[in-house]
């Protein structure tokens, strides 16, 4: 096909695509609400986990609430007894249901639902994917484009309520996304309820998960590597066959295991053929949450997982081997060094010897008074009562809209 051919034909696409965007824009003014719709877009993240999920868990139990999984794949590994809440976004019945809904829960942006609405008479509530660490968006503007921060200014004008876990983590989110105070809640984080439910309280499949994780471990200790992505790699360390036959010797002698989980976005960089090292990456385990809740130690850089982790009250141990090349990479909001609850290393030997000080003889004083710091920084509730909270507000917010 010719060049000029292609090209005709993606301005009549794009012509197309606006065309019917700006129809159902149209159409979401006209379309009366149903109060009890409340729609839950998956987007092009293809998560369904987290925040998100462990919300839709309390809403379907609500007895005037009707929720619909929207999906824009065909398979997000939704578990069987969930499957009759799922229908495909880009059909006529998909479109019809975000049109009529009178809630949007979303855990990224509008994105997560493609289509562009009006919003009016509904609440889009945007219960995020962690705790800001991170310069992002206005907490890094020199990341950022002005087209970029204009841009997200318009995207945040969309959402009603963010939520947030704590009253600095409210400071952080208003920072990065320069939102107003009102349009924020301090729930905490629904997903954290997990980490703090007995196991016969999960959904059917993470029981069958966590079942599946305690076979592995086999009653032994799980040490838990958890790095955050990096631009051109995993984050993973690149760990010396001598690294490695010297972390065999130590798990071996505390039975224990070292678990291995990258960031969603990045895959492990070598096989994992020791009896010693454990594969948890996401194709495995779907469910983070599920992970924490069976580690006793917690390894991890600049990511916030630890911060969920402090709701478990285990060790963490910091190793952040490109300490000056990432800060001057990505940057960080806080004074990373005053609220990390933990020893950070920046080296294999600095990270055994931390590993090994824990595994026989626990934390000193020194650093339960910073987790304990930490913990009251990050976490405004420890209940595992987030996601009812979240429910309540929406429920509440309906009930105001009146």
């Amino acid at each position: 096909m010719p060049a000029s051919t292609k090209k005709a034909l993606t301005i009549i696409q794009l012509l197309f695509r606006r065309m019917l965007f700006f129809f159902i824009y149209i159409l979401d003014i006209l379309v009366p609400k149903d109060k009890r719709l409340w729609v839950f877009p998956v987007g092009p993240n293809k998560q369904w986990s987290g925040n998100h999920r462990e919300i839709f868990e309390i809403v379907k139990k609500e007895p005037n609430v009707k929720p619909v999984i929207l999906l824009s794949e065909k398979d997000y590994g939704i578990c069987s007894e969930d499957k009759k809440y799922t229908i495909s976004l880009k059909t006529i019945d998909g479109i019809f249901n975000i049109l009529r809904s009178s809630v949007i829960i979303i855990h990224h942006g509008t994105g997560d639902y493609y289509v562009k609405l009006a919003n009016k008479k509904r609440i889009i509530f945007n219960v995020w994917h962690g705790i800001q660490l991170k310069g992002v968006g206005f907490t890094a503007p020199e990341a950022y484009s002005k087209k970029e921060l204009r841009h997200l200014s318009k995207e945040v004008d969309n959402y009603n309520v963010v939520i947030v876990s704590s009253k600095i983590d409210r400071l952080a989110m208003s920072s990065s996304f320069n939102l107003p105070y009102s349009k924020i809640v301090i729930t905490g984080l629904p997903r954290n309820d997990l980490l703090i439910k007995d196991h016969d309280q999960l959904p059917t499949d993470l029981k069958y998960i966590e079942n599946e994780l305690k076979k592995e471990l086999n009653g032994r200790r799980l040490i838990l590597y958890a790095p955050t992505f990096r631009k051109n790699h995993s984050g993973m360390y690149e760990f010396s066959d001598e690294d490695i036959e010297k972390l065999k010797r130590m798990l071996s002698k505390h039975s224990a295991v070292l678990g291995i989980r990258t960031h969603i976005n990045r895959s492990i960089q070598f096989v994992l053929n020791e009896n010693e090292f454990l594969d948890l990456s996401q194709n495995k385990y779907t469910e983070t949450q599920v992970i924490l809740r069976n580690a006793d130690i917690l390894i991890t850089d600049y990511s916030s997982i630890w911060v969920d982790f402090l709701q478990r009250k285990r060790p963490i141990v910091g190793f952040c081997y490109d300490w000056d090349e990432y800060i001057h990479d990505r940057g960080l909001i806080y004074n990373y060094k005053h609220i990390f609850p933990g020893e950070i290393t920046s080296n294999t030997k600095e990270l055994m010897q931390a590993l090994e000080q824990i595994l026989s003889e626990g934390i000193s004083e020194e650093y339960k008074t910073k987790y304990q710091n930490a913990l009251l920084m990050f976490h405004e509730f420890d209940d595992g009562n987030a996601s009812q909270r979240v429910v309540n507000k929406i429920l509440e917010m309906q009930r105001l809209s009146k």
